[in-house]
């Protein structure tokens, strides 16, 4: 039996002129001992088959090495895209996290970028931030020449920059510009730093520097114009006291050298007791002389004491009192009214020359607390800035109304110091070259609300030494309370304000009673007595308030056991303080 077998051959065949491919394909039939008997083919010139083939084999090869670049540049461009992503985050993490706020602004000075810093800066939002310009934020005009400048000259800051704040509060900053160029486009990188602690304090310490420039000047100023006080009546004490040696003076002149002593004497003793007294009030050691006295009484006594003054200076005294005699009479300390009033006066004649003083006072309604005096003058006046110093220590209006008319500087100190001792406050109104105006206030506690023998005391009190605590952060008050509460023998623990007031109570659980002031620093009455009863619930607890709405008396029914309104009545306050000390006992 026959077999057929074929073949495929590719052969190059080369001549001087040119070479060829031809492709042969032949089939055969091979006998059994493998010899061919036949054989059949064919020949095809491939030769343009080829050469389009090793063209094609070329450009797959070319291929093959632009894929091959391709993949290292897709690679390259991946790294780079992962570092970009890292840098971002970077930045990000740097911006957001800086103390400094960071911001990019286009050539017309509006915010592009804003970090974290910013928006805490300023109050504003991020999105709020897009919608402003630099100018937007400034509080002064010469900021927009800076980011101008910027722009010209690639560089700009400037230092302690007043800005807004969205909340309208003012700081200031230090700020930088730097011109870049971000996707062709011009930019500028501008960072903020906030130094209004650094600021606010240079200006304290410029501020201080100024104080005690000013206080050395003080001091120099007032040694030399005490040196001149109280040189003159000593000239006038040690000199007509050497001329009274002389034996042959005439009574005529020896009265008259007399006299002067006894005068400078007393201006010299007058400049020691302001002296004191000013040491005094400075160091919290004045004390308060509570009395009954007339108000009336004590114009009336200043008015005859400067009489023969006013006369001379061709001025007219007047007084007016709103309260008739009987109803004049208040409970305060004598002395140191009759030395307001008696300085401010004193002062009013030394400023007034061919015009009046009127000394009075007003009191709005009975039922106030507050009387209003005044001394008014048609003096010299007080220009508008020394009225805010001439209440200081060692201070006058100006440098030359020590020379040109006398006094130590402490006047009006004091009045400011004893006004304030009694609960009360001074100020002036003026206009220059037309008078001046005094005004002081003191706490009106009226003789007739402490008329102690028509009203009768409970039996059960009289050897009582009860233990009570009067919450008063105002001494002038505590006086007044405790001399009306010493016919009743107790025995009164002081609090100046709620927190002592609490630990008062804390450390007496024995207190029958508590006399509780409704406003008072660090703690104040409410929150005292609601802590006071979270752990003695039984002791008895007033309010005293100067608060007397109809809703605010509601809340004191909800807090307190009772409640008195201020002007305390002595009356009411034995009335309140007997029923409860009864109550306490019988119990």
């Amino acid at each position: 039996m026959l077999k057929h077998t074929t073949y495929n051959v590719i052969a190059r065949i080369t001549t001087p002129s040119e070479q060829k491919y031809i492709n042969i394909r032949c089939r055969s039939e091979v006998d059994v001992n493998n010899n061919v008997t036949k054989s059949l083919g064919t020949i095809t010139d491939i030769t343009e088959l080829k050469r389009i083939e090793n063209k094609l084999k070329e450009k797959n090869e070319k291929y093959e090495l632009l894929n091959k670049t391709l993949q290292e540049k897709n690679n390259e461009l991946c790294k780079a895209h992962d570092l970009a992503i890292a840098n971002e985050l970077r930045f990000k993490a740097i911006t957001e996290n800086a103390m400094t706020g960071i911001g990019l602004l286009n050539t017309d000075g509006q915010f592009t970028f804003i970090n974290q810093e910013l928006t805490k800066l300023f109050g504003y939002t991020e999105q709020e931030f897009f919608t402003l310009t630099i100018k937007n934020l400034l509080a002064g005009n010469h900021e927009p020449i800076v980011f101008q400048e910027s722009l010209r000259n690639g560089f700009a800051n400037t230092s302690d920059t007043k800005f807004r704040c969205k909340d309208n509060t003012i700081i200031f900053a230090d700020i930088s510009y730097k011109l870049i160029k971000l996707d062709n486009t011009q930019n500028v990188l501008c960072i903020i730093r906030d130094v209004t602690n650094k600021v606010i304090t240079e200006r304290e310490l410029i501020s201080a520097k100024e104080q005690a420039e000013t206080s050395d000047k003080l001091k120099t100023s007032f040694l030399q114009n005490m040196s001149h006080e109280i040189r003159t009546p000593m000239n006038g004490i040690l000199g007509f006291s050497e001329l009274l040696k002389n034996q042959n003076l005439s009574q005529e002149k020896r009265n008259s050298y007399t006299e002067i002593v006894i005068n400078s004497s007393k201006q010299l003793l007058a400049i020691v007791t302001n002296v004191l007294t000013i040491s005094s009030l400075e160091t919290k050691q004045e004390k308060i002389n509570i009395e009954t006295f007339s108000i009336n009484s004590i114009l009336d006594q200043i008015v005859s004491i400067f009489r023969v003054q006013a006369s001379k200076n061709n001025v007219s005294l007047k007084t007016l009192k709103f309260l008739n005699d009987d109803l004049s009479y208040i409970y305060s300390d004598k002395s140191k009214l009759i030395q307001i009033i008696t300085n401010l006066t004193s002062n009013a004649l030394k400023f007034t020359k061919d015009g009046k003083i009127e000394i009075g006072y007003v009191l709005e309604n009975y039922d106030d607390s507050t009387l209003t005096f005044f001394v008014k003058d048609t003096g010299i006046g007080i220009p508008e800035k020394a009225r805010k110093i001439i209440f200081e220590r060692f201070r006058q209006a100006d440098d030359s109304i020590c020379h040109n008319y006398g006094g130590t500087g402490l006047g009006l100190s004091i009045c400011k110091g004893f006004a304030e001792l009694l609960g009360g406050k001074i100020w002036v109104e003026s206009v220059e070259n037309e008078g001046s105006s005094f005004y002081f206030t003191i706490p009106f506690l009226s003789k007739n609300d402490i008329q102690f023998s028509s009203y009768n005391l409970n039996a059960n009190n009289e050897n009582c030494k009860c233990k009570i605590i009067v919450a008063e952060d105002e001494e002038f008050v505590f006086l007044y309370i405790e001399e009306l509460l010493s016919i009743l023998n107790l025995r009164i623990l002081h609090a100046k304000n709620g927190l002592e007031a609490v630990e008062l109570a804390r450390n007496n659980p024995d207190v029958k009673l508590i006399l509780m002031d409704i406003k008072m620093p660090v703690m104040d009455g409410f929150t005292a007595a609601k802590v006071i009863k979270e752990f003695n619930s039984s002791v008895q607890i007033v309010a005293q308030t100067a608060y007397a709405l109809n809703n605010e008396v509601n809340e004191f029914k909800k807090h307190f056991d009772n409640y008195l309104t201020k002007p305390i009545k002595g009356n009411e306050l034995l009335k309140i303080v007997n029923s409860i000390l009864d109550i306490q006992q019988n119990k």
